[in-house]
């Protein structure tokens, strides 16, 4: 049967009842629908009466249903039998038990079996049916919720990674979850009664449980407390534990409830990230680069030690300062500009200049990158002190620009000393053929002033040539183991002299000077050509210091386009107190040629004549000046092992020192001839302004001797050959050292005297004395040339007493010359002495 009941809310609650009997169930519908017309909260109920089995299932399908009353009063085992069906089908339904007695035994059935409540039969009203059934239902639905609350809180404890349990105050186990097992090896039935310490190594023991009795003291909840736990098989494990303390409903403590993390793993990693770190931060830390981070403002947040030794900041002073303050010529626009291109193109290598804390600065070289960080984008620059190697770099400047010098130099060389060696050859044919005419000449006749100054123009530019053979050392050199303080003096007098009353000549020689092997008049060449230059630059008067004195190099110096290699040298010292020179006067000093005098007051051969000496007497020069501070010429020789000979050389013929000096005012350049200052001294005859007359070369009453003449130069050999035959010598002459061979060959018993120049194609002179003196052991010979062969004077030089005339020369010194090689007691051929 089916009645509703309406309310002012329009709500609708249908109620199932379970009675035997129609009359029962018509009773409890009235009593229902009374209730209901006076209660809103239960309108629109609906009654239904049937049977259980087929009718309980059918009821329930229907959807709907609120609550069932279930009559007890037939048979009590048919209800709790209806009972026991409905609690599993209809779980959610709240069931009244409705009977006809007051039995206790049955209540306690029908409660235990999942009924909500159990009502007498005439001890209630519609009202307190409808109270029950709200009751029951709100009970229902509570006890749903919490059985869904408490299979849900067990299914986040049996399946939590973590361990939760629970210790009574004491600190003993209460409670653990199932996880237990895979944390600490036990189950959690094993460790009920015992306390957590237990599991701990002693001395964690101790720590941990102090801390637990403050928390417990203070009754305080307590979280990331870390400690170690020995697991049943023997394994450490580290917990991270936290809880909170539980009270009764008295407000009394009763124990701790708390989590424990299992962070074995996780503390294994950080352990390895701080090794990671620390091990990154040591390598930062030794790293010899300086290490800067710095944000997008240029604020410093981290730099490392090499950081703070390069700039001598302490760590804390450099992180308060700005990178602006630090980098030379960086600006917040040129940051920004930076900024842009390490976003578009990456890391990038740049060049600047830092400032230390003491305000010097240094050349680096930075690596600079950007990466994101939690901050935002930063950048990390690697700063490399690069002062070395620009010092390097300038140092291998220099020394390129010096390669260069000096390979200009050789160049020059080579060439000038070509060009003096082919001359030198056109001015012994210009001397010889000037002395056939003035021999020719009357002495009236006016044609002997012309040839006179053909001849003077000759010497001249014979002048000339000598210091392009000197400055390309391709000069014969007579060396002496000598004193340099016994040129100086030999020298001094003259000097003074010389330079003129308004200028301080000091001589600082040292006492104990290591002997030298030089060519003493070569010396004297170079004192005096440094000499005069210091004179021009000190026209207002000053002082000229000559200075001797032992030094000895360890390594290398180096100075500028000039250097010295380590060793031990005797020490020849120019100075003045002149005018001095710049860097671009010193880069071209000892180049021919080059000169800042006036035109007409020097040809600039004089430093260049001075280089190619010193060069070829193995020795070294340095050149020190500023404009305004005077000039320092420094010669370098090495020094010879054994003592100075204590005798004199013997006299040599008079020999002539030409120096660079001014023409004088009012007279044209070409006409004035290089100021002579005649020396005693060498033992090569240099011919100077004056000649003599030329005498007869055979002395009377002797057979003239038979001379060989070899020399391939056709312009040289006519006038050499003619000169030899009217000093009244029989002359064979050759332009070959093959013909001359010939030549010996048939007629070496005849021939007296073999000269050859030095250089000769195919055969040179070497050579040809070579097979000359095995045809004919003993042949004396003469060597003549503009210069000594170039592989002669890397190999070795010519032995003391061998003949050698250098072009040009005139007749006259050829024959005097001749003659005295003629009248030596011995043989004199050429031998090669190697150097040491």
């Amino acid at each position: 049967m089916k009645k509703r009941a309406g309310g002012a809310d329009g709500a609708g609650l249908r109620i199932l009842v379970m009675e035997d009997k129609a009359g029962e169930a018509r009773w409890v519908g009235e009593l229902l629908s009374q209730a209901a017309g006076k209660c809103p909260d239960y309108c629109d109920m609906e009654l239904m009466a049937g049977e259980d089995g087929p009718v309980v299932s059918s009821r329930l399908s229907q959807a709907g249903v609120n609550a069932v009353l279930l009559d007890a009063s037939v048979s009590k085992s048919r209800c709790l039998a209806t009972l026991q069906k409905l609690a599993p089908a209809v779980p959610q339904l709240p069931v009244i038990v409705l009977t006809d007695q007051q039995d206790e035994s049955m209540v306690v059935e029908v409660l235990r079996l999942g009924a909500q409540d159990c009502l007498v039969k005439g001890k209630f009203d519609g009202h307190l049916l409808i109270r029950a059934l709200r009751y029951a239902m709100e009970r229902k639905k509570a006890e749903i919720a919490l059985r869904r609350s408490e299979t849900m809180f067990r299914d986040f404890v049996e399946n939590a990674e973590d361990l939760i349990w629970q210790v009574d105050v004491n600190g003993a186990y209460v409670y653990l979850s199932p996880n237990a097992e895979s944390i600490l090896g036990y189950a959690p039935k094993e460790l009920l009664g015992r306390s957590p310490f237990d599991l701990m190594p002693p001395r964690e023991a101790k720590r941990v449980a102090g801390i637990f009795a403050k928390v417990v003291k203070e009754r305080k909840a307590f979280s990331l407390l870390q400690h170690a736990a020995i697991r049943k098989d023997g394994k450490l494990r580290t917990l991270e534990c936290g809880g909170k303390p539980v009270f009764d409903e008295r407000g009394r403590l009763t124990g701790y409830r708390g989590i424990d993390r299992d962070i074995t793993e996780r503390r294994r990693i950080e352990e390895k990230l701080q090794e990671s770190e620390g091990n990154f931060r040591r390598l930062v830390e030794q790293a010899a680069d300086a290490l800067f981070l710095h944000d997008r403002r240029g604020n410093l947040l981290d730099v490392n030690r090499a950081a703070c030794d390069s700039l001598g900041y302490d760590r804390g002073e450099l992180l308060r300062l700005p990178v602006y303050d630090l980098e030379i010529g960086l600006s917040r626009e040129a940051m920004s500009r930076l900024w842009q291109e390490l976003r578009s193109s990456g890391p990038r290598t740049v060049e600047g200049v830092h400032r230390r804390k003491d305000g010097t600065v240094f050349p680096v070289e930075m690596r600079l990158g950007m990466f994101e960080s939690k901050e935002g984008p930063l950048v990390l620059a690697m700063a490399r002190d690069i002062t070395e190697r620009k010092q390097a770099e300038a140092a291998l400047r220099e020394s390129e620009e010096r390669l260069r010098q000096s390979q200009k130099l050789e160049t020059v060389g080579r060439l000038a000393g070509g060009i003096a060696h082919d001359f030198n050859n056109l001015l012994t044919a210009i001397g010889a053929y000037s002395r056939f005419l003035l021999e020719d000449l009357e002495p009236g006749d006016k044609r002997r002033a012309d040839v006179e100054e053909i001849r003077r123009a000759g010497e001249r530019a014979a002048g000339l040539t000598r210091q392009l053979l000197a400055f390309s050392r391709r000069q014969v050199l007579n060396p002496e183991v000598l004193s340099l303080n016994s040129v100086v003096e030999g020298v001094e007098k003259m000097l003074r002299r010389t330079i003129g009353e308004n200028i301080e000549l000091v001589a600082a020689l040292s006492s104990d000077l290591k002997p030298v092997q030089v060519d003493p008049g070569q010396m004297e060449q170079i004192i005096v050509n440094l000499a005069v230059n210091a004179r021009d630059a000190m026209p207002h008067g000053g002082k000229l210091i000559l200075e001797t004195a032992n030094v000895e190099f360890m390594e290398a110096q180096d100075y500028g386009q000039f250097s010295v290699p380590g060793g031990r040298y005797a020490m020849l010292a120019v100075s003045d107190t002149g005018a001095g020179m710049d860097k671009e006067t010193l880069s071209h000093l000892f180049e021919p040629f080059f000169t800042t005098k006036e035109q007409g007051k020097g040809t600039g051969l004089g430093l260049s004549t001075v280089y190619g000496i010193v060069k070829q007497s193995k020795g070294y020069i340095l050149v020190y000046s500023e404009p305004g501070q005077g000039s320092t010429f420094k010669i370098y020789l090495p020094w010879i092992s054994g003592a100075v000979p204590s005798h004199p050389p013997p006299q040599q013929p008079s020999r002539t020192l030409e120096l660079e000096a001014p023409v004088p005012a009012g007279a044209a350049p070409c006409a004035a001839p290089l100021a002579a200052l005649s020396l005693s001294s060498g033992t090569m005859e240099i011919p100077g302004v004056r000649d003599e007359p030329r005498k007869p070369a055979v002395p009377a009453g002797r057979e003239p001797e038979t001379i060989l003449l070899v020399e391939d130069d056709p312009v040289v050999f006519r006038p050499t050959l003619r000169s030899l035959r009217q000093s009244g010598y029989n002359v064979l002459g050759s332009c070959s050292g093959e013909e001359a061979l010939e030549i010996c060959r048939r007629c070496a018993d005849k021939i007296d005297l073999v000269i050859t120049d030095m250089v000769m194609p195919r055969i040179s002179g070497r050579e040809l004395v070579r097979r000359l003196s095995a045809l004919r052991p003993g042949l004396k010979t003469l060597f003549i040339s503009g210069y000594t062969d170039e592989a002669v004077l890397q190999s070795g030089a010519l032995a003391p007493g061998t003949p050698f005339l250098q072009k040009p020369f005139t007749p006259a010194v050829l024959a005097r010359k001749v003659r005295e090689v003629l009248d030596s007691a011995t043989s004199q051929t050429y031998i090669p002495v190697r150097e040491r």
